[in-house]
């Protein structure tokens, strides 16, 4: 097959470019031609439809008032992006389209274009967008849904995107276009959904139960670990996580301040950085060592030889990678029971889950898995046979398949 792969970023920016890109490979280890389609960004991968990619703005960076102003009617309906993916589709055929993150980049108007050249289309739902204008689900520290009774009232009312009343207007004038005009409900064949979790929400918001598909995300548990990392304790608990407020970081370094003698990594970057390294010195936490951000076979390192790792996040997540990613380096995971994640962790068979927001209880948990190490290794050995069983990339890429033959049938 001929598979036309669209997404915002053509690099690996995040979690969803990480899945997004995950795909792209597996489906050409399988023989299959796949052709990208995304912003023109410097951090782009090379690409031989490059010069049909529109260009990309980064709405913070900008300075002038008209660029600004274009910007956010880009983020409605971007007039370039359509033009572009018409004259790639005039120059090639896919068999079929599978969307990632369009949204305030690309944005809907590719999706009359691929309706026009008949497109049989596929969308992955890599967070909540489409039920909630703000992304996260999340409001004052728990989970919302008040935009899928109420439309976009309540982001306006709580001014979610970032206390903004500007940013959140123009986030709820992009959820109202894009319900008068229809744009995902008219020309997607079919949703993909990680997890349960979402795709409950999806229906909650309107959308049809049969047009939505489930597919959690996969892993490579075979990934060789880079095995150079140096000066390491010979026992530690380990985060990966992008370091922000709502995932959860200030709540585990108040649970490692409550258990000094327990070694904690934590691997990534973000915006608390900074705040995070002067809570760290602040309370002289000791036990806490921050690494950075790094590569996946780092991280493979890092995963295999931890006791445990730990998701802290807030946020209701779909299907996090880094679940899956420690469960392949039999890492058992503790994590908050939030979103979807319980989906992916039985508590007590294959990690542990504990409520949100609560550093003692979250404390109390590392240190039941650091001081039972052979609890550890049955929960890890538990967590991999999971991943090899149901996210292994060869039951992912037959899942996929049939989602793409369903699409073709429905689209027909």
């Amino acid at each position: 097959m001929r598979i036309l792969l669209i997404n915002n970023y053509l690099y690996p920016r995040g979690g969803a470019e990480h899945s997004f890109m995950r795909i792209g490979k597996l489906l050409e280890s399988h023989g299959h031609e796949v052709i990208y389609f995304s912003c023109r960004h410097p951090k782009n991968i090379p690409s031989p439809y490059e010069d049909f990619f529109p260009t990309y703005y980064d709405l913070p960076e900008l300075k002038s008032f008209p660029a600004k102003l274009r910007a956010f009617a880009d983020m409605l309906y971007n007039f370039s992006a359509a033009e572009n993916l018409s004259r790639l589709l005039q120059h090639v055929r896919p068999d079929v389209a599978h969307l990632n993150n369009i949204y305030h980049h690309l944005s809907p108007s590719i999706l009359p274009v691929l309706a026009r050249h008949n497109v049989p289309t596929v969308m992955h739902l890599r967070d909540g967008k489409l039920v909630c204008p703000a992304i996260y689900m999340f409001r004052d520290g728990r989970f919302c849904d008040l935009c899928q009774r109420h439309r976009f009232w309540p982001i306006l009312r709580y001014r979610c995107h970032g206390g903004s009343l500007l940013y959140s207007m123009v986030l709820a004038l992009e959820f109202l276009v894009q319900d008068i005009f229809g744009f995902y409900r008219r020309h997607v064949d079919l949703y993909v959904s990680p997890s349960r979790f979402l795709r409950k929400q999806m229906i909650s918001r309107g959308f049809k139960a049969s047009g939505i598909s489930m597919l959690p995300n996969f892993v490579d548990s075979s990934l060789d670990p880079s095995e150079s990392l140096a000066d390491l304790p010979e026992r530690y608990l380990f985060c990966a996580s992008r370091l922000e407020p709502r995932k959860g970081v200030f709540v585990l370094l108040e649970a490692a301040r409550l258990v000094p003698e327990i070694p904690l990594l934590i691997a990534g970057d973000g915006p608390a950085l900074s705040r995070m390294e002067a809570v760290i010195q602040h309370h002289r936490l000791s036990n806490v060592r921050l690494l950075g951000w790094q590569d996946l076979q780092h991280l493979t390192e890092l995963f295999q030889r931890a006791t445990a790792s730990i998701v802290p996040s807030l946020l209701p997540e779909n299907c996090p990678n880094v679940i899956l990613e420690s469960a392949s380096g039999s890492c058992p995971v503790i994590a908050h029971d939030v979103g979807g994640i319980s989906e992916f962790i039985n508590d007590g068979v294959n990690g542990w889950l504990i409520p949100p927001g609560q550093p003692e209880r979250l404390a109390q948990t590392m240190s039941e898995a650091f001081a039972n190490p052979q609890l550890s290794l049955r929960l890890g050995s538990a967590a991999r046979q999971r991943v090899v069983e149901h996210h292994s990339p060869e039951v992912y890429y037959s899942s996929l398949m049939d989602i793409y033959t369903r699409a073709l049938e429905r689209h027909a």
